[in-house]
């Protein structure tokens, strides 16, 4: 089991070219990230990934757990077509636990060992997890997703 991945050349000169703006790419995207956490500050059926103290979280995605179903009878997949059909980005889902990949299940030999419910907090949690993008090339355009959230959320509570 593994994969082997490899760069180009012309891949590795991007890569290291985007070096020099790290810090700049890793402020913007912690700024982004804020944004989207004000946006849905209020919210009692979302729950932003939290953040110990002390700590500084780079933000690759703006991730939170969705309660709307259990709050809003509103599924996952329900919620993000408001909010795209609102003009707001698509978001990601969390990737399946590793045990549940496939390449785990459609081994006979993994399969006996690696069975659902495992790990039943991480399994339903998995389920629930929305992930905002947070490389936008602007701060305005960011904040305008952020806004789309947030009109959705209160759209949503008048319910």
């Amino acid at each position: 089991i593994g994969l082997n991945y490899r760069m180009s050349e012309l891949g590795a000169a991007v890569g290291l070219a985007q070096f020099e703006r790290i810090d700049e790419l890793v402020e913007r995207r912690i700024k982004v990230a804020n944004i989207f956490k004000a946006a849905v500050h209020d919210c009692e059926w979302i729950v932003p990934q939290h953040i110990p103290q002390g700590y500084k979280h780079s933000h690759y995605t703006f991730s939170f757990e969705y309660k709307g179903l259990e709050h809003l009878s509103v599924s996952w997949k329900q919620f993000y077509e408001m909010y795209v059909e609102m003009g707001g980005d698509g978001f990601y889902s969390a990737c399946v636990v590793p045990y549940l990949e496939p390449v785990f299940q459609q081994s006979e030999k993994y399969r006996q060992i690696y069975k659902k419910g495992m790990c039943p907090v991480a399994e339903d949690l998995q389920k629930k997890i929305m992930q905002f993008k947070t490389n936008y090339r602007s701060i305005s355009e960011a904040e305008q997703k952020a806004n789309l959230l947030n009109d959705l959320i209160k759209k949503l509570n008048k319910k």
